[in-house]
This record gives structure tokens, C-alpha cells and sequence, in this order.
């Protein structure tokens, strides 16, 4: 069975991913909704098989009526059968469906930076929670639920006295379900986001193991988890204990009203009100009418989970239209020019850096310097389009950043950060930026320029050697220099290097002057920041920033100077304070 996914790019740019789910997925829903009329229709079988053996065949004692009616009733069960497999699957591949509709966004979402609590790591869950629930009882069990009317109308039909019994049994059901909603919703919500806590707990501690095993913090720690875990435990088992309370009574009360219409039916046929066959067929179709009832209330928690999942997940939207057919620009070979940004912390507007503005061109090399904390990383993730800008506009030969297409950029523009992380993957892999075709050739070019190639043979499986998080474990100046490799890959032509020696030894420092050499040779623009000066050797221009101050851009000797001028200064008034 499969199910057609519509191209995103017939769309259009904001439409929600709700709308694009919807309009993938409404023939498959409304197919399961037609499969369900069918079901629920043919779910009869067993009240009319036991109206017609007490009513007509026993009381007959015909041989063919009754082999008549098992053979249709034979037929009927197995089309239910049929039917019931059949809408198992769908409702399976619609979970699959509206996977893979929103696997883009959910992973866009799940990998971005976020705010603590906004639980943006979390789209990709969020996303395996539907799928699961459309792959479970609980939501065929939602699919059946419309049909309580449809029961009790034909409850009726056999005998008002027991249609009203019914009614009322199932508006109870109606209320305790609705008193496990008002009563589950707020604690539900409270256990998962103490769970989410909790689980980046564990995640940030193992992402600092060295730190943890350096200075003996395991201990202290593991009783910080321990005391979050037992809130959440506490948290979960609260609600545990409240669902499967409403459950066990609403299992219980099922049995009871079930055994006390088939009582009142006894009643009424002893009243020769009520046929036999007609007693049985009410018991059983209204244990078939509250089924679904019971089955919701029995898995309420699932209910709620998979609908805050869905909630968090239409708020995403699509990317905007395929931009495949836009009009290519042609490679950048010109200029980088930056016009009074404004960059800001992430999530706040507080400033950082105002007002900076600099140009370069092909073949600068521009040293960003400043105290720690003056801004330095903030303005290369700005250059590169990693974080926004609150004012102002950089573009390079002419263009702003959204003006180049997202292959573009990876072509165009290589960064390293300060902070070296390689993704689980082969040496290759990590350099060549997980392109889909690679060439062995540019990626060995890559390792040359950056003065790591020897290295990477050095390793059992040379450039197929496994790193990341569960491959081979490398020195943080090994990964430096393979995230070197990785900025230089394609010879982009704007490469911004973040604290690159910070890891490096003399003769690591030594071999970067190469590669920062080569690529201004090569006409590229290198952007570098560091405290380090040995660095400095090879840039051309430089940017000076300081806490809260435009940055003073000019040739490496004017910012040299006006950095000496400034501590002059400084030195000054501190021995005319301490002279006061």
C-alpha cells in the first residue's frame, strides 16, 4: 500500500506543515474513515448471528437455515478481518507519511540553536510520538468512537427501556473520560518536560566527561540526577497511578452495566417483551459500543502525549518553495562588505557589537582581534549566516546571503568554529562537509592544504577511520586541524577561522601561516580572530572590537597603532590614579 507524497515545492513559501500533511494525507484519512463505516457496520455480525439462532433457528430446528446463516456470518467475519488488517496498515503508512512530510523541518528544528525549555531538541521525538500513536490502538480507537450514537440507536430499536439504560451507561463513560482528560492534562505535561530536564542533564554531563573525570565530579553529579530523577518518577508515577484508576473503573463499570442490561433483558423477555435473540444482541452490541470508550481512557496518557507532539509540530513550516530553479549567481571573486551590523546575544536583542562596518577583497587576510567577550565569535557566525544580525547588511560581490542558495554557501563559504565538534562519520565524510558525490581528489587536496595528510595516513583506515562521538578518539589539535581541512574544502572563496591555533603547538602554528598564505595566493578572503599573535603574521587588514564599541577597521599597522595608543592610555591613567 502506498501513498503518494506531494511535492513540497507546489506549496509555497510559509505554508504550515499542518496544511502540507493535510494535503498529502486527507485520501488516506478519508479512506480510513470509510474503511472504519464498513467495519463498524459489519462489526454487527455477531449480535445478527445470535438474533437469528435464537430466534429462528432454534425455535425452528432447521439444519439449512442455520448452516445458511454461519456461512454468511463466516463471510462476514472475514471481511471484517480483511478490513481490519487493511486499516491497521493504512493508518501505519499515514504515521509514515507524515514522517517523512515533516522530517525536514523536525530535523531543521531539532538541530538549531534554541532557548532552555522551547523544546526545539525535540521536533524528531515529537515527530516518532505521532507516528507511533497513528500505528497504535488509541487512535483506530478515536475512529470508533463517532459510532457510540449509531450503538445506542439500534439499542433502541430492540427496546426503549434498554436504549435509555444505555444512553445513560455511555454518557458516564463520556464524563470519566472527560474527568481523565481535566485531571491528567497539567501533571502529563509537568512528567514530560521534568523528563526532557533531566535527559539534558545526562547529555550536557556526557559531553563534559573529561571535565567530570578530571576533577571527581561523578559523585556530586549523579546525586543531582538522582534528585531530578526521583521528581520525575514522581511526576510519572502520579499520573500512572490517576489513568489507571479511571481505567479500572471504567473497565468495571463496562462489566456491570453490561451484565445489568443483560439482566434487564432477562427481565423483559420473562415479559415476553423482549425475544431471546434480542437480549443477546443487546448485551453485545453495547459492549461493542463503549469499546472504544474504554480503549481511549485506557491509553488517555498516549491521547495526550501524541496530541502536544502534533501541536508542537504544526507550529513548524515549511523552508519555502524549491529554490532548485533559482537564478545562480556567479562564483563570488570580488569583495566581502559589511555595513553596520548590529550583532546581539542569541535569543535577546541585548547588543553585542554596534555599528561595525569593514570591506576586503580578494586575497585579504583580516585579523579580528579584542578582549575575550568583545564579540569576536559572534561576528563570524554572523559572516557566514549562522546567526542573524539585528540591523545592517553583509554581502559579498554585491549579493546578501539569502541571495546565494543554501549549495551556494556550502560552495562559497568555509568556517571554522571555535569550538571543534567532528559528526560520527569517516575522516573523508567530515571533510567533504557529507557531500552525496565526493571526490577523493579534493578531499586529499583539502587534508594537504591544511597540513593534516599525513596525519590521517598515519591512522589505521586513513581517510575511511571513523571519528565523532563513538569513532576514533582524536586530540582536540587533530580535530582542529581536520576542521581546518573541512573550512578549506572546494577552495571556498570566503573562509572565516575562529581561534584556529588554539590548540595548535609551534610547529601546528607554523603550518597554518602556510595555509593562510596559499589560500590569499589562491585569491580567497581569509576572516581569522585570535588572541594568539603568532597568527598575525599573514593578515593584511585588521578589525579591533572592544566591549560595547564600533570596531576600528584599517591596515594591520594603523590597528596596531591604535591598539599601542590605547594601552598608552590606560597605562597612564592607572599611575595617575595611583599617583592621586
Amino acid at each position: 500500500m502506498n501513498l503518494k507524497i506531494a511535492n513540497s515545492s507546489n506549496l509555497g513559501a510559509g505554508t504550515t506543515l499542518m496544511k502540507a500533511a493535510w494535503s498529502t494525507c486527507r485520501l488516506g484519512i478519508a479512506g480510513a474513515v470509510l474503511i472504519s463505516v464498513a467495519m463498524n457496520v459489519l462489526v454487527l455480525t455477531g449480535p445478527f448471528y445470535m438474533l437469528q439462532i435464537y430466534d429462528r433457528v432454534l425455535p425452528a430446528h432447521s439444519l439449512p437455515t442455520l448452516v445458511a446463516f454461519s456461512a454468511l456470518a463466516l463471510m462476514l467475519f472475514i471481511a471484517y478481518g480483511f478490513l481490519d488488517l487493511i486499516r491497521t496498515r493504512l493508518m501505519a503508512r499515514l504515521g509514515s507519511v507524515i514522517d517523512m512530510k515533516f522530517a525536514d523541518a523536525a530535523f531543521d528544528r531539532s538541530t538549531m540553536r534554541s532557548q532552555p525549555g522551547d523544546g526545539a531538541g525535540y521536533a524528531l521525538r515529537d515527530l516518532a510520538v505521532v507516528r507511533q500513536f497513528l500505528s497504535g490502538p488509541a487512535a483506530v480507537g478515536l475512529l470508533d468512537i463517532p459510532w457510540l450514537p449509531f450503538y445506542m440507536a439500534l439499542i433502541f430499536l430492540l427496546h426503549p427501556l434498554i436504549g435509555w439504560v444505555a444512553t445513560g451507561s455511555a454518557v458516564i463513560f463520556l464524563v470519566i473520560a472527560g474527568l481523565n482528560e481535566w485531571t491528567s492534562r497539567k501533571p502529563a505535561q509537568f512528567a514530560e518536560l521534568q523528563s526532557r530536564s533531566e535527559e539534558q542533564f545526562v547529555s550536557d554531563v556526557r559531553s563534559n566527561m573529561d571535565t567530570v573525570d578530571g576533577m571527581g565530579m561523578a559523585p556530586n553529579l549523579r546525586r543531582h540526577w538522582n534528585l531530578a530523577h526521583a521528581r520525575t518518577i514522581e511526576s510519572t508515577q502520579g499520573g500512572s497511578d490517576r489513568n489507571a484508576s479511571y481505567a479500572v473503573v471504567s473497565r468495571n463499570l463496562r462489566l456491570i452495566m453490561q451484565s445489568t442490561i443483560l439482566g434487564l433483558g432477562a427481565y423483559l423477555t420473562m415479559q415476553m417483551e423482549l425475544s431471546s435473540g434480542a437480549l443477546i444482541a443487546s448485551s453485545i452490541i453495547f459492549a461493542r459500543a463503549l469499546a472504544p470508550v474504554d480503549q481511549a481512557v485506557a491509553h488517555w496518557r498516549t491521547i495526550l502525549t501524541a496530541r502536544r507532539c502534533w501541536k508542537r509540530l504544526s507550529a513548524l513550516t515549511l523552508r519555502g518553495p524549491d529554490l532548485s530553479d533559482r537564478t545562480e549567481l556567479r562564483p563570488p571573486s570580488r569583495s566581502l562588505a559589511v555595513s553596520n551590523i548590529a550583532v546581539g546575544t542569541q535569543g535577546s536583542r541585548k547588543l553585542l557589537l554596534p555599528n561595525v562596518s569593514f570591506r576586503v577583497e580578494a586575497g585579504d587576510c583580516l585579523g579580528v582581534i579584542g578582549a575575550s567577550g568583545a564579540g569576536k565569535s559572534s561576528l563570524l557566525r554572523a559572516l557566514v549566516g549562522s546567526s542573524q544580525t539585528l540591523s545592517g547588511e553583509i554581502r559579498i560581490d554585491g549579493a546578501t546571503l539569502d541571495q546565494w542558495s543554501e549549495a551556494a554557501r556550502a560552495k562559497h563559504i568555509g568556517y571554522l568554529a571555535q569550538d571543534v565538534q567532528l559528526l560520527d562519520g569517516t575522516i573523508r565524510q567530515n571533510i567533504s562537509r557529507f557531500q552525496k558525490d565526493v571526490s577523493s581528489e579534493a578531499v586529499i587536496a583539502a587534508a594537504e592544504m591544511a597540513g593534516v595528510h599525513d596525519l590521517i595516513l598515519s591512522l589505521q583506515d586513513g581517510y575511511d577511520t571513523l571519528v565523532g562521538a563513538n569513532g576514533f578518539a582524536l586530540s582536540a589539535g587533530q580535530k582542529q586541524r581536520l576542521g581546518l581541512a573541512r573550512a578549506v574544502y572546494g577552495m571556498p572563496f570566503l573562509i572565516v577561522l575562529d581561534e584556529p591555533n588554539a590548540h595548535l603547538d609551534r610547529h601546528g602554528e607554523d603550518a597554518l601561516a602556510v595555509v593562510l598564505h596559499n589560500l590569499r595566493a589562491a585569491g580567497s578572503i581569509v576572516i581569522v580572530a585570535a588572541h594568539r599573535s603568532a597568527i598575525l603574521s599573514e593578515v593584511n587588514k585588521m578589525l579591533l572590537l572592544e566591549n560595547g564599541q564600533p570596531g576600528v577597521f584599517g591596515s594591520k599597522e594603523d590597528v596596531l597603532a591604535q591598539l599601542a595608543a590605547n594601552v598608552r592610555k590606560q597605562a597612564e591613567r592607572g599611575l595617575h590614579v595611583v599617583g592621586a
